[in-house]
């Protein structure tokens, strides 16, 4: 019931009237503007220093998904460059952060499957990921599942009912590293030390039973991870390990789809907190040496 009446706008979260707090009758307007534009963890919604937007990562150009005589996406005419253009016209940049939001049905989990090419009409479709087509072009091959998938961080449903419940919890955040679920990841010292931040930055949230105040010791191997299996995990602490695999590589692209569906509020927000700071805005007396950030 908290979060009815919670607005997303461009702005950021717009809380009803009744949980904003009072003003004080001595407080500026001003300093009441900033105070309403901060998160609950106490950082401004909006970053402080604008995004270096790189190379496009994604390019749709006139993508239509059809079954038969149905078209599911794509079904309609948009502006490009001032011109109407029939189908998907859609680029996604290094340093962009997109949103795609629409009621079931609308077709959002079909543009992240034509994203991540487990779409089958992906091959014949104007789509460029990373700057290549999925089939072949003059002079350059087409790239191919496993060059998209590595340079992909992936969470959602459907990943969760396909990770192997048999996985540790350590196995689980590797496997960002591997090329299947039950792949063999090729990890190094840098892989190991961001396995091993992760776990400690995320104790209470993924062992059950860890102390919920304790600072995480930056010296220490989290060895409990690997005697957790992911299927013994709560829900929760599920959600929280594919969050943790999706991001844990710092890959090109980052998708996340119902991500934190099944965290509680203070779950959700220390990962949004982490997505967005990294471990930089953690434990302030935390010496952990390495920079997930």
């Amino acid at each position: 019931m908290h979060e009815v009446g919670r607005k997303l706008t461009s702005s950021g979260i717009v809380q009803p009237e009744r949980f904003q707090p009072q003003n004080s009758k001595h407080e500026s307007k001003q300093a009441s503007l900033e105070r309403i534009s901060m998160s609950r963890d106490g950082y401004k919604m909006e970053d402080a220093e604008q995004p270096n937007i790189g190379e496009p990562l994604v390019e749709m150009e006139g993508a239509r998904v059809t079954y038969g005589t149905k078209s599911v996406l794509g079904n309609w005419t948009q502006e490009v460059d001032g011109s109407p253009k029939d189908g998907l016209w859609w680029k996604v940049r290094r340093g962009e952060r997109w949103g795609i939001f629409g009621p079931n049905g609308s077709g959002k989990t079909t543009i992240l499957s034509l994203i991540s090419s487990d779409h089958p009409q992906t091959y014949s479709l104007p789509i460029r990921l990373f700057g290549r087509s999925r089939i072949p072009e003059p002079g350059q091959r087409g790239i191919s599942i496993f060059d998209i998938q590595a340079r992909i961080g992936h969470s959602s449903p459907e990943i969760h009912n396909h990770i192997p419940k048999s996985l540790t919890l350590r196995k689980v955040l590797a496997n960002a590293w591997a090329d299947t679920f039950m792949g063999v990841p090729k990890l190094d010292t840098s892989a190991n030390e961001r396995i091993d931040a992760c776990l400690r930055w995320f104790e209470q949230d993924l062992r059950p039973g860890a102390t919920k105040d304790a600072l995480p010791n930056s010296s220490a191997r989290p060895d409990w991870a690997d005697e957790l299996f992911f299927g013994g995990l709560p829900f929760s602490a599920q959600r929280v390990a594919l969050f943790l695999r999706a991001i844990i590589k710092q890959p090109d692209l980052v998708i996340l789809d119902e991500a934190f569906s099944g965290m509680d509020d203070s779950v959700r927000d220390r990962c949004l907190l982490f997505l967005a700071h990294g471990e930089t805005k953690a434990f302030s007396t935390s010496t952990t040496s390495t920079n997930l950030e």
